[in-house]
């Protein structure tokens, strides 16, 4: 069982923060939040380093690029932002929404982003020209959570729609539907050899999915009398997953 630090403590947060993300060399956090701004903070010793601000509303999403320089976000204001952190510069603005941008996420080669939108759609940017290479009309219902394959070939959506959906990155096709939820899907994440999903939903139960057989191989429920928030993530030894449920974190171990 992993040992959790909570030595440091963050509480000077000015307004409720609605995102949060570890930079890859694991030395700084950056944090979105409800007044619009973002937040970098020096792991170690807790202090901010920089304070971003351009959006006009709430931050929904923040992703650090690998090179550890640049964080993109996405907002209420229906933009998406890319950040130097260090220097605490807007690089370039992109829009195209027309709603929230929900969720986003990077490949692993750091050269297109993907967003998702309370407008129902997932677009795919190159990142250097901030260039919109297209857009998939992907759900019936606003789009919460995003995850790219390790293949960085194809992304899988969660929407309220109940739905988890499959795409094909190059193309914009549907590859595959996952149902089984009976409520809003607000997290997923993909192990990192590629081959298993997990999803968390209102509906109070986290699904594990086998992506090569299409279905859940393992659903996990949770006695709480609602979900208000939901987020999931696996470990990078594929071994557990880590759930945060309203305000309790769970460490589920995989069988």
């Amino acid at each position: 069982m992993p040992v959790i630090d909570d030595r440091l403590k963050i509480e000077r947060t000015p307004k409720e923060i609605l995102c949060v993300a570890v930079t890859a060399d694991g030395k700084r956090v950056v944090s979105g939040s409800f007044d619009s701004k973002i937040n970098v903070w020096d792991l170690k010793t807790g202090q901010i380093l920089n304070v971003l601000k351009g959006h006009e509303y709430s931050i929904y999403c923040v992703v650090p690029i690998t090179d550890n320089e640049r964080v993109i976000s996405g907002s209420f204001d229906k933009t998406i932002k890319v950040w130097d952190s260090r220097r605490g510069e807007l690089l370039q603005t992109l829009q195209g929404h027309r709603g929230s941008v929900r969720c986003l996420a990077v490949t692993s080669d750091g050269k297109r982003i993907v967003s998702g939108s309370d407008d129902k759609t997932i677009k795919v940017w190159e990142l250097e020209t901030g260039e919109l290479l297209r857009t998939i009309v992907a759900h019936l219902s606003p789009v919460r959570s995003l995850a790219i394959m390790p293949d960085d070939k194809h992304v899988i959506s969660g929407s309220i729609d109940k739905t988890l959906k499959v795409w094909d990155l190059e193309t914009g096709e549907l590859i595959q539907v996952l149902e089984g939820h009976s409520g809003p899907i607000y997290s997923i994440s993909i192990s990192p050899n590629g081959k298993l999903l997990a999803s968390g939903s209102r509906d109070k139960t986290i699904r594990i999915w086998d992506l090569e057989k299409g279905d859940s191989c393992k659903i996990l429920e949770e006695s709480v009398k609602a979900v208000y928030t939901m987020n999931v993530a696996f470990s990078h030894n594929e071994k557990f997953i880590v759930a945060a449920i309203n305000s309790t974190i769970k460490i589920i171990l995989i069988e």
